[in-house]
């Protein structure tokens, strides 16, 4: 299978970097998606340079995924949507600094103001704008920025022409297919059928169906064996980030994908 198998940090992100540091040197693996988000934010030089000598020492590459837990780049008050603008900005200068080939963004979300007044459009306008200049600001240091399908159905880039619709005003933005996600909003084919050419990036956890749990792989209903194979054979390629919310549920999908696909690992 074409990919190259990576872990997200979300799997320590009710700890501290420390422990962080711990997980990754007990199971050495060469791709870890840094979330850049809660206690980890790096929002002091002290962090980043913990976290680069880390990355140094295990021979590690990292990815990085922007802030997203109490971030809307879409938010209608205009001091949130600001500040919502400068983590992001923040967010690719630690990249930068950490030499990361990725970004992972979400888009807005329609907050309570947008969702109930369907013709309040600035906010979503401007959130497009300003992912579009997110984009240019990526090329400039060589990092690719990847726009991820959002599992909510508040998410201002959602459907297939949402993402087509964007991508006609930035050239620079690919796509991050989170598979549970896709699934869950039931647009995995259509995403597959009209965005091959845009994806070079996924996620992948299981759930029941109906929420986004980040189980363990094969914990849950999903069958996320079978979209690696259409993936597979619509030839893409890419990383492929385990998103479990434990270590122990990352050990246990690492070794369903082993078990299922025959998949080496990095």
């Amino acid at each position: 299978m074409p990919f190259k198998i990576g872990i997200s940090t979300l799997c320590a992100l009710n700890s501290p970097l420390n422990r962080l540091a711990e997980i990754m040197s007990r199971k050495p693996n060469s791709l870890w998606e840094f979330v850049d988000d809660g206690i980890h934010f790096l929002n002091s030089e002290e962090k980043l340079l913990f976290v680069k000598r880390l990355a140094s020492d295990l021979s590690i590459e990292l990815s990085m995924h922007a802030p997203y837990a109490a971030v809307n780049i879409a938010a209608t008050n205009p001091v949130s949507r600001k500040h919502s603008w400068d983590l992001t900005l923040m967010c690719i200068d630690h990249a930068r600094r950490l030499d990361c080939k990725y970004i992972v963004f979400h888009s807005g979300l329609k907050d309570a103001f947008t969702f109930i007044f369907k013709d309040l459009d600035e906010p979503k306008y401007e959130s497009i704008l300003f992912l579009a200049r997110v984009g240019d600001e990526c090329e400039k240091y060589g990092i690719t920025p990847l726009l991820e399908n959002s599992a909510s159905p508040r998410a201002i880039i959602l459907t297939p022409d949402d993402f087509l619709s964007f991508f006609e005003i930035s050239s620079s933005f690919k796509m991050a297919l989170d598979i549970p996600h896709a699934m869950l909003r039931g647009y995995f084919e259509q995403y597959l059928n009209r965005l091959s050419h845009r994806i070079a990036y996924f996620h992948i956890s299981d759930n029941d169906g109906k929420q986004d749990l980040h189980l363990a792989l094969s914990r849950g209903s999903l069958d996320w064996a079978g979209a690696l194979e259409k993936i597979g054979r619509r030839g893409l390629s890419g990383p492929l980030i385990i998103e479990n919310l434990s270590w122990s549920d990352v050990e246990t999908s690492l070794a369903a994908l082993a078990d299922k696909l025959q998949l080496s690992f990095n």
